[in-house]
């Protein structure tokens, strides 16, 4: 196997090769919820005689369609890996509140999240065992290992949402306001600036550096509705702004029991850095590390980047 994909020829060798090849292997295992019974999509990507075993978390609005290159990347690199599709995100249940409109991404209750990341891993049987959780998954990863810590052995955090970019609005206010909203019964609308997807994608202001890596996740959206998530409601702001409270509180930073990688996109306007930072100081467990010319989804960098990221990754896993 190639250790790494590159730009060039993206397109045709993800749909001719990658996918094809991930389809073949993959094994769904889908997940229910104890608490209310929803369905959680999750896939299975086996390797024989692993090095170990990666459960990855994805960002706000993604889905494991995106996540075709970073899971070959692990597969190549010996790694077996599980991914989840997290409530309200791809082919996974959505709050009754937003069935009209599958762009819209609402959570009641952030531990939501959580909870299925908790059922899934009880259902693995593995060792030595990671977490790989990306921006809102690296979010959930953080309150995962501050509830549940003993299951994990390391765990990496690609611009995780440790703090969200409020756009300057005072996060004292934004807790009030979305509150506010919740209480108004207007928790399933979306916030301001946020709607329903579009066919007009704009790759210089989107966090991408790698325009390949864009414009391929771009057509996935176009041609299939359920990976369309694309605006927040404020029940999502209520319940994240809250979780993201509780994770730089020290007593659960605290909690933190395995090494934790933090790796930071040099520039990122959709999760707040020094958030980052604040929530690493709390725990002499967790390491901070920039990564010089990625936006927020260092993944979607170009070749030259990633190679720095993917090494960071694999220098601390293995």
């Amino acid at each position: 196997m190639e250790k790494y994909i590159s730009a060039e020829g993206y397109e045709r060798k993800m749909k001719e090769e990658i996918l094809p090849y991930l389809s073949s292997i993959s094994v769904r295992r889908d997940i229910t919820s104890p608490r209310d019974g929803h369905r959680t999509v999750c896939e299975h990507f086996p390797l024989k005689d692993s090095r170990g075993t990666v459960v990855v978390l994805h960002g706000f609005t993604e889905g494991i369609m995106k996540y075709g290159e970073a899971i070959y990347t692990f597969l190549s690199h010996g790694y077996e890996v599980y991914m989840i599709e997290h409530y309200g995100h791809g082919r996974s249940d959505r709050d009754k509140g937003v069935m009209d409109d599958p762009s819209k991404v609402s959570v009641r209750d952030f531990d939501i999240y959580v909870e299925d990341v908790l059922e899934l891993v009880r259902s693995i049987n593995a060792k030595p065992l990671y977490l790989f959780g990306h921006s809102m998954g690296g979010g959930i990863a953080v309150r995962f290992l501050e509830e549940y810590p003993g299951y994990f052995d390391r765990a990496v955090l690609s611009a995780p949402m440790t703090g969200i970019s409020m756009g300057g609005l005072p996060v004292g206010f934004a807790k009030f306001l979305s509150s506010l909203m919740c209480a108004l019964k207007k928790g399933n609308s979306y916030v301001p600036g946020h709607h329903a997807f579009t066919d007009d994608g704009d790759f210089e202001h989107s966090p991408d550096t790698s325009r390949e890596r864009w414009a391929f996740f771009e057509k996935i959206k176009r041609e299939n509705e359920c990976y369309r998530s694309n605006g927040a409601t404020w029940n999502w702001v209520r319940s994240s702004l809250k979780a993201v409270s509780l994770m730089s509180d020290p007593k659960e930073a605290g909690k933190i029991d395995c090494p934790v990688l933090l790796l930071q996109a040099e520039t990122d306007h959709s999760v707040d850095k020094p958030s980052q930072v604040r929530f690493a100081s709390l725990n002499d467990r967790i390491t901070v590390k920039e990564i010089k010319g990625s936006k927020h989804e260092i993944m979607f960098s170009s070749d030259e980047v990633n190679r720095v990221f993917w090494c960071e990754v694999f220098s601390f896993l293995n």
